[in-house]
């Protein structure tokens, strides 16, 4: 119950209970929030990772390709 005595708000025991509660709660849900958000950013980051190690495993066998096509077609011409 709020009492008001001189202008001033008091909060009575009930309502210092529920919004302790309701704090509490909202911490926890804060908490959560924030712990799958590391564990998105750390996924995304490891997705990351092995995208660009594939990228540049394909990057280099493309340039393997390409210069054994470059031998394979100086030895035809000649």
């Amino acid at each position: 119950m709020l009492i008001v005595y001189k202008g001033k708000v008091e909060v009575g025991e009930f309502e210092k209970e529920l919004i302790e509660r309701h704090n509490t709660w909202l911490n926890d849900e804060l908490t959560t929030k924030a712990y799958s958000l590391i564990e998105l950013q750390r996924e995304h980051a490891d997705r990351e990772a092995d995208l660009s190690s594939k990228l540049i495993d394909v990057e280099r066998q493309l340039h393997e390709c390409s210069t054994s096509l470059k031998w394979k077609r100086i030895e035809w011409e000649t």
